[in-house]
């Protein structure tokens, strides 16, 4: 199992056919997560691309890669994009979850992470909040502790620590942006 979606296939997505294009396909807020400790040694889902093998498929097609997109790959290596979208197979309306267990909306291969961690709600006007549910280790946003069952809204850069996982919130516009910013570094 795979976790998530590759950064450098985005990475990739948004430098070929531009910023109205990724954005027109890629709607939904999003985490990056960063790989947690133990997946050193047991890689649990969390793959990422080698650094030393530079090409990477994309949109069904090997395609070589531009010095600016390499340059910009090595600095999110090992990074993964988390759709925070709802699974067909999850009744719960109204609420993204995510946790362990592989009937979450979202599963972390983690055993630091709770089997339902938290779930994310997403408001009519697109704002989206996050909910610990009681999980045995913690949420935590920018450094604090979140207390269980009470939703706090998040804005694009908020840092999210669920259990040891490490992740970082963008709204569509600025993860296109955090990813057009590795582009011109």
């Amino acid at each position: 199992m795979e976790l998530g979606e590759s950064l450098t296939a985005h990475l990739l997505e948004l430098s070929r056919n531009g910023r109205a294009a990724y954005l027109a396909a890629h709607p939904e807020p999003a985490l990056i997560l960063e790989r947690p400790p133990e997946a050193e040694a047991d890689d649990g889902g969390w793959a990422s691309f080698n650094t030393n093998t530079f090409n990477v498929k994309a949109g069904g097609a090997i395609a070589s890669m531009t010095d600016a997109e390499l340059d910009a790959a090595a600095r999110i290596e090992g990074l993964r994009l988390l759709a925070l979208v709802k699974a067909a197979h999850n009744p719960w309306r109204g609420r993204i979850s995510i946790g362990r267990a592989r009937s979450n909306d979202l599963a972390l291969p983690s055993a630091a992470v709770s089997k339902l961690h938290a779930h994310f709600t997403v408001d009519e006007d697109g704002s989206v909040r996050v909910t610990d549910a009681g999980s045995h280790n913690g949420t935590m946003l920018n450094g604090k502790r979140l207390v269980s069952g009470e939703p706090v809204l998040l804005t694009p850069g908020d840092r999210l620590e669920l259990g040891n996982v490490k992740a970082v919130f963008h709204t569509p516009q600025s993860l296109c942006d955090f990813l057009a910013a590795q582009l011109t570094h």
